[in-house]
């Protein structure tokens, strides 16, 4: 009978804490996480957000996706301070998706961490995931993607259960999120961000620290470029790795066929070649049509 390991991802990683952690953003998504992240960078934290998430998506989503399973699916063991360190402790502060995520554990690992919410008008913020999240996730690629890449599975596989938990990324699910974080965080431990209202002022003050000079930073990634800059990303991953993934679809295709006849093997065989490439093709070709 086959034995097949039973430790978790994160139980194999050997990572220890090399910096206390001071700011737990807990805002959801597409709230100016990636402002405060670029804020919270000009003031000397090294910042965990989903974009450094996507450096490394086997790792770092393989173990998101263990953390969010055990506190939202009771799959596993809940996340404590070892496993945090062993995951995040280059890290001293951290944003987004998936981390935004797990308050109850995060506050429970760092219990002297600041807390920050970031929020925004909760209209504004659904009509943002639909014109951006909901539409890079209807990639008709995706389907293939998940199949012959571990970065894409893992990816869509996160994303799968951040729609559940925040009911299709809806206002409930957001002002539910929005509510827990509240009532988790002591009052005199929470600064309530509001995107697009507060600024250097609030933050500062917050953190106890001197606001930089000129303005607080702006960054919306829907206005500069977002889907061309993920389906390009997502086509370098391609590129990168169309040896194995030329043999993956070949195996894909042998799964899916019959080949009943040499010719129809061999006409299978001529195929593969470009189904890659077509792949490319279609992801840049959705990118460029949703940027413009």
């Amino acid at each position: 009978m086959p034995c097949f390991a039973t430790s978790r991802q994160i139980d194999r990683e050997h990572g220890t804490r090399t910096k206390p952690m001071r700011v737990l953003c807990l805002g959801m998504s597409r709230t100016g996480t990636l402002s405060m992240y670029t804020a919270l960078c000009q003031l000397g934290y090294t910042p965990y957000h989903m974009i450094v998430t996507m450096e490394n998506p086997v790792r770092s989503l393989g173990i998101g996706n263990e953390a969010v399973d055990a506190h939202y699916y009771d799959k596993g063991a809940q996340f404590t301070r070892r496993d945090f360190d062993a995951w995040l402790g280059d890290f001293d502060a951290v944003l987004d998706v998936p981390c935004c995520l797990l308050a109850d554990e995060l506050t429970a690992a760092y219990p002297d961490a600041k807390v920050i919410l970031t929020s925004r008008d909760p209209d504004g913020w659904v009509r943002s995931c639909r014109d951006t999240v909901v539409v890079v996730m209807g990639w008709r690629s995706w389907s293939v993607l998940k199949r012959i890449d571990p970065d894409a599975f893992h990816f869509v596989n996160a994303h799968d259960k951040w729609a559940d938990i925040t009911d299709g990324w809806t206002k409930p699910g957001l002002l539910r999120h929005e509510d827990h974080v509240r009532a988790v965080v002591p009052k005199g431990n929470l600064l309530e961000f509001q995107a697009g209202r507060d600024g250097w002022k609030e933050l500062s003050a917050f953190l106890g620290m001197e606001a930089p000079e000129g303005d607080f930073p702006r960054v919306n990634e829907a206005k500069s470029g977002f889907f061309t800059a993920t389906g390009r990303k997502t086509t370098m991953i391609l590129d990168k790795r169309k040896e194995q993934i030329d043999f993956d679809l070949r195996c894909w295709y042998a799964d899916s066929y019959t080949l009943r006849s040499l010719d129809h093997a061999e006409a299978v065989q001529r195929g593969i070649l470009s189904v890659r490439d077509c792949i490319i093709r279609d992801i840049l070709a959705e990118s460029d049509r949703a940027d413009a």
